[in-house]
């Protein structure tokens, strides 16, 4: 039989069967890992796109927020507590999270205060995300007297990413800095160990809960007639008055930018026996204008000796009378701005009789009681030309009481002869101001910055008083 006619048939071994099905699960496996793989990365890059986005929201939210508020101080990391939040203020800020039980995170949360509640409601800007956490962190550039520009950041960290020095790596870093337009001033409180991590802000028109009442006891004796450096006016020599009521009129210019200061104008010499009323710098800044420029008799100019204490008697009483006549509610701070360019040398007593010092309200007499020819009517002591023991014995009698009462002093020396400032940091001391509220210009262009410093100052310290902590 032909057997070549039968074709041979072949199967399929064990073996053979074995490597395709081993082929066939190492490529689903490459497939499902490519597969695996490619939906991490984009979950992971759509997880980092929603937070950059949230971020970015976040930092245009806050720049509109700071921009169009009325009021904005930072809030450092020590006194931020979202339980406790400030009646009336709103926030945004940083606040710790739980992710799930034994994870924590940050998120940003804005929050509202309801005036029908008085409470604060809250919601979330930026989510804390696991594997990720991060920082908001609000900066001045500038110190608080020079702009309203505030900077925030927002610094993100990747869990176990660390950088060449050990430290955790950045992973983002967004800054903005915006300008409060409508702020008094942009306050803040945080500090390089003490970071503000959150801002306070208000929306609605501030009111004049709190007042400032600043008195200016502004020197204008004889000597104010010379130039700083003593001499004679001559042409381009403008007189140590002439600069002053320049300078003070700038500075109740940059009063009357604000809704809630008043201002008394208090000039001395042997005597402060026209102390001027108080005024709203904003709406009465014409009147405080005119008082500056008739400090002195212009046909008669700066007369008489250097009687420091009877102007801060006559400041004391008119801040003690105008404090009385504030509405109820309000917060008042008071201030004495006092500026001398020479020693003490005159004070005020009661009588020939009785040689006590004059506490009262009232004018005094300008008669000489130790002085060449005697006068019996006269409540004026010392010798009125050098530094005299009664007249600083007066100025700390004085300077007592406006301590007892915590007024914020400022002492200004104004000349250029250092002989001239003997008595300067005396009146400080007789007052309680402060160290760094005793200040010494010799020209012009200080005395700017003296009134600059002072008015900032000022500002600031209303502020603080309506603060959110």
């Amino acid at each position: 039989m032909n057997l070549n006619y039968l074709k041979k048939r072949h199967g399929v071994t064990l073996i053979e069967l074995t490597v395709v099905i081993l082929l066939i699960g190492v490529v689903g496996l490459v497939a499902f890992s490519f597969i695996s793989f490619g939906n991490k990365v984009l979950g992971e890059s759509t997880k980092e796109y929603d937070f950059q986005f949230s971020t970015r929201s976040v930092l245009s939210l806050t720049s509109q927020t700071i921009r169009y508020a009325t009021a904005v101080f930072t809030v450092p990391q020590s006194k931020f507590d979202p339980d406790n939040l400030a009646e009336g203020w709103d926030y945004i800020g940083m606040v710790e999270t739980q992710i799930e039980p034994g994870v924590t995170g940050h998120s940003i949360v804005k929050f509202t205060y309801d005036e029908d509640t008085g409470d604060h409601s809250s919601i979330v800007i930026v989510p804390a995300q696991e594997g990720v956490d991060f920082q908001f962190v609000f900066k001045k550039v500038n110190p608080d007297e020079v702009d309203s520009m505030l900077s925030f950041t927002v610094y993100s960290i990747k869990d176990g990413e660390i950088d060449e020095f050990g430290n955790p790596a950045l992973d983002l870093t967004i800054t903005s800095e915006v300008n409060s337009l409508n702020s008094l001033q942009v306050k803040d409180w945080g500090t390089t160990a003490d970071p503000a991590i959150a801002v306070a802000f208000l929306t609605a028109e501030r009111g004049q809960s709190v007042v400032g009442h600043v008195a200016m006891v502004l020197d204008t004796s004889g000597s104010m007639a010379e130039t700083l450096s003593g001499s004679n006016p001559g042409y381009g020599n403008n007189s140590r008055m002439e600069i002053l009521q320049e300078e003070a009129t700038t500075l109740v210019n940059s009063f009357s930018q604000e809704n809630n200061i008043f201002i008394s104008l208090v000039p001395f010499a042997t005597s402060a026996n026209n102390p001027g009323s108080f005024y709203n710098a904003k709406t009465n800044l014409t009147t405080l204008e005119n008082e500056i420029d008739n400090l002195v008799d212009p046909y008669v100019g700066p007369i008489g000796g250097t009687n420091t204490g009877d102007g801060l008697r006559r400041a004391y009483w008119n801040l003690q009378h105008y404090e009385s006549e504030a509405g109820y509610g309000t917060i008042v701070r008071n201030y004495v701005i006092v500026l001398v360019d020479g020693v003490t040398t005159f004070g005020s007593a009661i009588s020939n009789n009785n040689r006590n010092f004059y506490m009262g309200d009232q004018n005094v007499d300008e008669g000489y009681l130790d002085r060449q020819p005697l006068d019996s009517s006269g409540q004026i002591v010392g010798n009125g030309s050098t530094l005299d023991s009664k007249g600083t014995a007066y100025v700390n009698a004085i300077g007592n009481l406006i301590d007892d009462e915590n007024m914020r002093v400022y002492v200004i020396g104004f000349s250029s002869i250092p002989s001239e400032l003997d008595s300067v940091s005396d009146i400080a001391a007789a007052c309680g101001a402060s160290e760094d509220n005793v200040f010494r210009a010799g020209s012009q262009g200080a005395l700017t910055e003296v009134f600059e410093a002072i008015q900032a100052d000022i500002i600031n310290d209303l502020a603080s008083v309506i603060g959110p902590f």
